[in-house]
């Protein structure tokens, strides 16, 4: 009987504590409501990474950094994802385009080191984006006038695979720590060539490549605008001739490639460009915008 009363007087007491701890932490609660709040917030604002008011965001490569075939002229790709961060982000971005028209992977890696202020760029960037691969396959392509030997890819294939890895290597020897966002190239020859079998697969192959030999460099992504920029076609109506009836056959056209070259992308086709790598930004925000 006496452990039994034991028992009830320990319970009893702890039911009352119970109560004046509730009591208190309510009461206080209720009379300096904003101390309590000013705690929880301080310990949400703890939660919270601190993130750059300002980021600097360096371009490289070949035309697509460039923007040829933007017929806004506002640098392609590098002026819009300015744009899409700065209006979307709420952060300063400055941002530097070494982009040369018709550059290879090794006339790319000659400026980086031969160019002091490409050097000093990088060394400042929190985030590097590239387009590079196109005119190493170009050079491949236009030599077999479009008929692509499997063999001669083979072969520009292990040397670009060679050149790469070096131009990245240096890239990372100015910076570490940045994540590089390297674009896919495209087949602009899809819509107007689709059996032409050989050249999608030699881009497709291309693009493995690339993304092999990316991750030997992290923090880094693979942007694929293959499928995007290849296959985004339309069928356009049939125009009129003078006579009023209709012209003999249709033209597909891609509506992401510029019409002056039938190449480079316009500016819908960077807009598009810009919005994937936008996303793979954001996917990976806190390797470029957390302090």
């Amino acid at each position: 009987m006496k452990v039994l009363k034991r028992l009830r007087d320990i319970l009893l007491a702890l039911v009352v504590l119970g109560i004046v701890a509730l009591g208190v932490y309510f009461g206080f609660n209720h009379f300096y409501p904003e101390t309590v709040q000013q705690k929880t917030q301080q310990v949400t604002k703890k939660k919270q990474p601190a993130k750059k008011s300002q980021i600097n965001l360096v371009a490289l490569g070949d035309s697509l950094t460039q923007g040829v075939g933007d017929q806004n002229k506002a640098g392609g790709y590098v002026g819009m994802i300015k744009h899409s961060l700065v209006d979307k982000d709420h952060v300063q971005v400055k941002t530097a385009n070494y982009g040369v028209a018709g550059d290879t992977s090794t006339q790319i890696d000659h400026r980086l080191q031969s160019q002091a202020a490409i050097q000093t760029s990088l060394k400042k960037a929190d985030v590097i984006v590239m387009t590079v691969g196109g005119n190493d396959l170009m050079g491949v392509v236009k030599k077999d006038m479009l008929d692509t030997n499997e063999k001669d890819i083979q072969v520009a294939q292990k040397s670009y695979t060679a050149h790469l890895t070096t131009l990245l290597g240096h890239v990372r020897q100015y910076n570490a720590k940045a994540p590089i966002f390297l674009y896919s190239i495209y087949n602009p020859f899809y819509v107007y060539f689709p059996k032409m079998t050989k050249m999608q697969d030699a881009v497709v192959s291309w693009n493995t490549t690339s993304q092999q030999v990316l991750q030997q460099s992290q923090p880094s992504h693979f942007v694929n605008i293959c499928n995007l920029m290849s296959k985004s076609s339309v069928l356009t109506k049939p125009s009129k001739d003078s006579s009023g009836g209709s012209s003999s056959g249709s033209d597909k056209k891609n509506p992401l490639i510029s019409t002056e070259d039938n190449f480079h992308p316009n500016v819908t086709g960077y807009r598009k460009m810009t919005q994937k790598l936008y996303t793979s930004m954001q996917q990976n925000q806190k390797e470029w915008l957390e302090k």
